[in-house]
């Protein structure tokens, strides 16, 4: 069943409200208002500048919520490469290095102990960040551009000469989630350390679901596009 978008959502920022509600972005393109470049403003916000007032815009959300399964698939590629921004790449910025920090916070009040274990996770971390970041910097540097400026062909031989990263970035993701057993933690666990297992579960899920998005999705648009 889908979700209805709450009529108290005013504050939400636009980012915050396409994760929640991810049939909302056929309604924000409607609007012209742009996941990207106003991802970080309120919806209120974004209503003025889009000339739209905020309670129209909740209830076609609404609508869309109630009756729409969004496929992702039917968006234009350029306005794809702005939900995969605002989707992933936009809270990313801000989740990798919490989770480090938590982990290094983790690791020193547990690293006597479970520092065999703790260890490990923290190195698979990093190279997870290492490879995660110069690989989203360079789809919005490089991809994402020529795929707005129409130039679809060189973008799928872009993502499909990147396949290895995203290769690796499985590989990482998979080791991690055998060294917490499953994001499993043990049950001498505090807070902290159950919470770090809880974020790198999600971070697993996002991004494995960002490399589909990319690989399946993305990539499906354009060759279809460039056919015609």
């Amino acid at each position: 069943m889908t979700q209805s978008a709450p009529h108290s959502v005013a504050p939400t920022t636009v980012v915050q409200l396409l994760r929640t509600y991810p049939a909302a972005a056929c309604v924000l393109e409607r609007h012209k208002i742009d996941f990207l470049c106003r991802g970080n403003e309120t919806l209120e916000q974004a209503c003025i500048a889009a000339g739209v007032t905020l309670p129209v815009l909740i209830d076609e959300i609404d609508v869309a919520n109630r009756t729409v399964r969004l496929d992702w698939s039917n968006l234009p590629a350029p306005v794809l490469c702005d939900a995969i921004e605002a989707r992933f790449h936009v809270p990313l910025a801000d989740e990798l290095p919490r989770l480090q920090a938590v982990a290094e916070r983790v690791l020193m009040v547990h690293g006597e102990t479970d520092g065999a274990t703790l260890q490990p996770i923290a190195h698979t971390l990093d190279q997870i960040v290492g490879d995660l970041v110069p690989h989203m910097a360079a789809e919005e540097e490089e991809v994402f551009p020529l795929i707005r400026d129409g130039q679809g062909r060189e973008a799928v031989a872009f993502i499909r000469a990147t396949q290895r990263e995203h290769d690796t970035l499985s590989t990482l993701l998979t080791l991690l989630h055998r060294q917490t057993n499953g994001f499993t933690p043990p049950l001498h666990a505090g807070p902290q350390w159950r919470a770090l297992y809880k974020g790198l579960a999600d971070l697993e899920a996002e991004t494995r679901e960002h490399i589909r998005m990319e690989d399946e999705v993305l990539t499906g648009v354009l060759t279809a596009a460039s056919q015609f």
